[in-house]
């Protein structure tokens, strides 16, 4: 008998069974082609996509001169109201400087300009009009080498985030997820995770600029989500200090911790220094490329706080946290080297993107800012309605877990059946790196188990069986109870301890509800 006879909810790259619930699926579900001629490579292109005026089709590429307007490239009847669909745009080149147009049916997903490179975008349409159309601008050459319309299938869970947020993708580069819509991240590379995080604003007003410039000259390079927007800072020739200034955070309070975060390029030095701008929060922090390792110092510095994150294609996210000493505005330095007096040297750069400062103790995913604060809010993942599937009697909880932080908070993932007195859960506590189980109906019975790591991902499962409890953590029994207890009515899977609160925020790459207590040895292989 294999794991998985005995599963009645499973979420993993692997769990597309019948009759499975997939819950939260960490590799998403993507279908079939949906347009026709999508790489215009066909025999006769024109014969099958509806081209307005200035368009063409030439070796495998559609083609707009510039001249025809606002004019669309489109093929009708291939998308439904209400499904999800992704949407990926290969640009080959664009001369021109402003904004193109993609649409869902009436939906745009982008009015932006679109830089040469893959632009994946995902969108639901409550239009009738199902057309998929990409719009040109007058005056903007550009050209498409291919245009792909998939459904995309990535939860069936509840999943609810009123704001759009960013994830890594699977090639290593930060995009665009839509409000409501899970994210599937892969950061750090190797298999995905669900991302679920908490509400957070980023206060820098402009993320992907600069204010002003001291004794440098700035750039556009290649940033980490692919587009020409991060900012290369070469050295001017002046005997003075050289670096750019971010955008402000308009408003930090004295007393409480914020996260400052940038994304940073190895250009000609190896150690950098960054600075914060205002005397409200007083650090800094020296990064060394050649063992990727960060030193911060500062009076109001979270001591041990640092962090330098590999984000891909030489790009590396490094920050830290510290506590303001007064309230007002703060700005970060930006500096090719240091903020020493100098004589500069115009070969001589670092290269920047992204700056991020939020209220919290560690850092969340990017929030791109363009004119003002943004905030992000918290994602949140249930599902009701399932009893038929969960054993109240028996069974195993089992997730493969990462904390986004060892925060000392409660953060929960439960079956129960709605209240907060009758429910199963894994969770983090306010002890560091522990890892607790529970089983509650009035009163509560408590497994635990103290992990090197909570920000590492850790394989967890509690099975219940009354007379029969257990704690699996990586391959390991780590401890037993054998009190009559049982729990009834468990209907709702959620990310939180139910009905709300103690929200787990964190990284998921499987979660699996077995509705058989399973024996020590599928435990011991379910958790290695």
């Amino acid at each position: 008998m294999s794991l998985l006879d005995d599963v009645s909810i499973v979420v993993t790259p692997n769990g597309y069974k019948a009759g499975e619930l997939y819950a939260v699926v960490p590799t998403p579900v993507l279908g079939a082609e949906l347009v026709d001629c999508s790489s215009f490579d066909c025999a006769d292109p024109a014969a099958i996509w509806s081209e307005g005026s200035g368009w063409s089709f030439s070796e495998g590429k559609a083609i707009y001169d510039g001249t025809g307007g606002t004019s669309g490239l489109s093929q009708s009847n291939v998308i439904e109201v209400g499904k999800q669909y992704k949407i990926t745009v290969e640009v080959l080149s664009n001369q021109g400087s402003g904004s193109n147009t993609i649409y869902l049916g009436g939906t745009v997903l982008s009015s932006s300009h679109l830089s040469v490179g893959t632009h994946v975008f995902y969108g639901v349409t409550s239009n009738t009009n199902v057309n998929v159309y990409i719009y040109g601008r007058s005056g903007e050459v550009f050209e498409v080498g291919s245009l792909s319309v998939k459904e995309y299938t990535s939860a069936d869970m509840d999943v609810t985030r009123a704001t759009a947020a960013t994830r890594v993708d699977e090639d290593g580069l930060i995009e665009d997820v839509l409000s409501n819509v899970p994210r599937i991240d892969y950061t750090g590379g190797g298999c995905p995770h669900i991302l679920s995080e908490p509400e957070r604003t980023n206060l820098v007003t402009y993320s992907e600029a600069l204010t002003s410039t001291t004794n440098v000259t700035s750039s556009n390079t290649t940033s980490p989500d692919g587009t020409l927007s991060g900012l290369k800072l070469n050295e001017t020739t002046s005997n003075s200090q050289h670096y750019g200034t971010s955008y402000e955070a308009s408003v930090v309070d004295d007393g409480t911790i914020y996260t400052i975060s940038f994304y940073i390029k190895k250009g000609t030095y190896d150690l950098v220094k960054v600075y914060t701008q205002s005397s409200r929060i007083a650090a800094s922090i020296y990064i060394t490329f050649s063992t990727e390792s960060t030193t911060a110092s500062g009076s109001d510095f979270v001591s041990d706080s640092d962090f330098m994150e590999d984000a891909g294609n030489g790009w590396y996210r490094v920050g830290f946290s510290a506590t303001a000493n007064s309230t007002g505005s703060v700005s970060i330095y930006l500096s090719p080297k240091d903020l020493t007096t100098y004589v500069g040297d115009v070969s001589q750069y670092t290269e920047y993107w992204g700056a991020q400062i939020e209220e919290g103790s560690y850092a969340t995913s990017y929030i791109p800012t363009s004119g003002s604060t943004v905030t992000r809010n918290q994602d949140q993942f249930t599902r009701d309605g399932i009893g038929s599937l969960i054993n109240d009697s028996e069974g195993v909880l089992f997730a493969e877990i990462a904390a986004l932080s060892d925060d000392l908070t409660y953060r929960e993932i439960s079956l129960s059946d709605g209240t907060s007195t009758n429910r199963i859960e894994i969770r983090y506590t306010t002890n560091s790196n522990r890892i607790q189980v529970l089983i509650r109906n009035g009163s509560y019975l408590a497994l635990q188990y103290d992990v090197s790591s909570i920000v590492d991902f850790n394989k967890v499962a509690f099975k219940w069986k009354t007379g029969d409890f257990a704690l699996w953590v990586n391959g390991v029994e780590r401890a037993t109870d054998a009190t009559a207890f049982a729990t009834s009515g468990l209907n709702r899977l959620a990310f939180d301890q139910s009905p709300s609160g103690n929200e787990f925020y964190g990284k998921v790459k499987q979660l699996q509800v077995y509705n058989t207590a399973l024996t020590d040895t599928q435990l011991a292989a379910l958790t290695s």
